[in-house]
C-alpha cells in the first residue's frame, strides 16, 4: 500500500476512533492488565551531556573563528553574568575593553574607562541588556569575527590586542548596545 493511502486509512480509522467516542459508544476492553505507571519525576531531567556538547561546538568555534582559548571567553562570560547579576557596577565594568562604544539611547557613545562606565551605568546597562545577559547560555552564543555575542547583539566579548604586534592579547567586553529609545 502506498505512503499516500496508509495515511489516509490511518486518519480514517482516527475519526471513526473519536466518532465512536463522542457518541457514547463504550471503549473497548483493555486486552490485558494495564501497565504500572512509572514515577513521577520531580526533578528536571539533567541537560549537562547536551550542554557540554553545545559547549564544546561553541569552544571550537571560538578556537577556529576567533583564534582565541575557550576557557578565557567562558570565564568573561561567567563573570559578566554573575556581576550583572548582584549589580556589580565595578566588577562588569573591569570586564570592558576601554574606551568601550556603547550605544546609550540610540546614540553612539565613547566611554573612556571604568568611571565613567560606572557613572552612566544606568543608562548603558538597560534592563534590556540585563535580561539578554541573565538569558544567555553559553551554548547558544553566536561565534563571528567580531567575537562572541550574547543575546541579538546587545553585548560582544572579544579578544582586545595589548600590544601592536597583537603577542598579548585578553578576553573583554568591547561592545554594549541598548538600541533606539
Amino acid at each position: 500500500m502506498s505512503g499516500k493511502f496508509a495515511t489516509r486509512n490511518v486518519a480514517m480509522a482516527m475519526c471513526m476512533t473519536i466518532l465512536l467516542a463522542e457518541c457514547g459508544a463504550p471503549p473497548a476492553p483493555p486486552a490485558t492488565a494495564p501497565a504500572p505507571q512509572a514515577p513521577v519525576q520531580t526533578t528536571a531531567p539533567s541537560t549537562a551531556p547536551a550542554n557540554a556538547a553545545a559547549d564544546s561546538a561553541i569552544d571550537d568555534q571560538i578556537k577556529s573563528v576567533l583564534g582565541g582559548d575557550p576557557k578565557a571567553y567562558h570565564d568573561v562570560f561567567d563573570r559578566l553574568q554573575k556581576a550583572m547579576a548582584v549589580g556589580d557596577k565595578a566588577a562588569v565594568a573591569a570586564l570592558v575593553s576601554y574606551p568601550l562604544d556603547a550605544k546609550v539611547n540610540g546614540a553612539a557613545k565613547k566611554i573612556a574607562n571604568a568611571q565613567d562606565f560606572v557613572a552612566d551605568w544606568d543608562r548603558i546597562v538597560t534592563p534590556e541588556i540585563a535580561k539578554a545577559v541573565a538569558d544567555q547560555q553559553f551554548a547558544n552564543v553566536m561565534v563571528n569575527q567580531n567575537g562572541l555575542m550574547i543575546g541579538n547583539g546587545e553585548v560582544w566579548i572579544s579578544g582586545v590586542c595589548e600590544d601592536t604586534e597583537c603577542k598579548n592579547s585578553r578576553v573583554l567586553i568591547t561592545a554594549i548596545q541598548n538600541g533606539p529609545q
